[in-house]
């Protein structure tokens, strides 16, 4: 009887063993679609799905690249939860995911009316004029963070694009700006518009009866507040320098201002206007985070 009893313990280790070298690999199972790619894994037991060695949900779904950006190559795997189940390398398997079908987009710069400053690195700064009322118009403050500092550089260089066609000045040395508005053909050339640095200016192109292009500039005070240090973006507490407790004083600000208990700290608005709308808004402070951990406003 013991000899039976041990030969049927003999054959039922043999068959869990068995079991654990015969069980199948998990497939891996690819569908492109239009826009996404779907893999999903299929096997014995609860399986596991990993893409770039990272465990996904099963099925996993992949956005495809839109038209003219590169193909993004991923490595697939999939294992099951059983004791004995190692993959090897050799079951990775890479899925290409190309971009979706189309035209390559355009250059958003070829259409529209588009304001370009050079800043105090030599980088060209893209802002889109919006129509309003027969003309395109844009707001143009210009701050020693990004164009330098007024007394060292008195004119920042600026040019119009329109539907992809450039339009500057004679000479770039020509002076459009003034306290009231000054208007001025625009020229096309390779050349550059100028205004005198250190303010805020409105600037404006509209189209005349007979399709003349004018380009305008009108010169505006920063504001009535009285600031030794001058106009700093981002430096909200006035104190010269745009630091972590220019966010804390903006955050206080805004908190006091929906409080009807404190008083309201006292910050310059113009400086802490960082998005350029005219108010001083929670978008104002993500803005000038990010200027402190980039260095950098764009």
């Amino acid at each position: 009887m013991k000899k039976y009893l041990f030969l049927l313990l003999m054959l039922m280790s043999l068959n869990r063993a068995l079991a654990i070298e015969t069980t199948a690999v998990p497939e891996v199972n690819v569908e492109f679609t239009d826009d996404a790619v779907i893999i999903f894994a299929i096997g014995d037991g609860e399986v596991v799905l990993y893409v770039n060695d990272e465990a996904v949900e099963n099925p996993y779904t992949i956005a495809r690249p839109e038209p003219g950006e590169d193909a993004i190559t991923y490595y697939v795997y999939a294992t099951a939860q059983e004791p004995g189940k190692e993959m090897s390398e050799s079951d990775i398997m890479p899925v290409v995911v190309e971009p979706k079908e189309g035209e390559i987009p355009s250059d958003p710069h070829k259409t529209g009316v588009w304001l370009v400053t050079i800043d105090m690195d030599g980088r060209e700064l893209w802002k889109e004029l919006m129509y309003y009322d027969g003309d395109f118009t844009g707001f143009l403050r210009l701050s020693s963070g990004i164009y330098g500092d007024s007394n060292m550089r008195p004119l920042v260089q600026l040019y119009i694009c329109y539907d992809g066609v450039r339009y500057g000045a004679t000479s770039p040395n020509r002076h459009i700006s003034s306290d009231n508005m000054f208007e001025n053909l625009l020229i096309k050339s390779s050349n550059y518009f100028v205004v005198e640095n250190g303010y805020k200016h409105i600037i404006g192109v509209f189209i005349t009866y007979n399709g003349n292009l004018y380009l305008y500039a009108i010169k505006l005070p920063l504001d009535n507040e009285e600031d030794p240090n001058g106009y700093i973006l981002g430096d909200a507490d006035r104190d010269g320098k745009v630091t972590i407790t220019d966010v804390t004083t903006m955050i206080d600000y805004l908190l006091s201002e929906n409080s009807t208990e404190g008083e309201i700290p006292q910050i310059s608005k113009v400086n802490a206007d960082c998005d350029g709308n005219g108010q001083v808004t929670i978008a104002d402070v993500t803005l000038l985070i990010d200027y402190l951990l980039k260095d950098n406003w764009y």
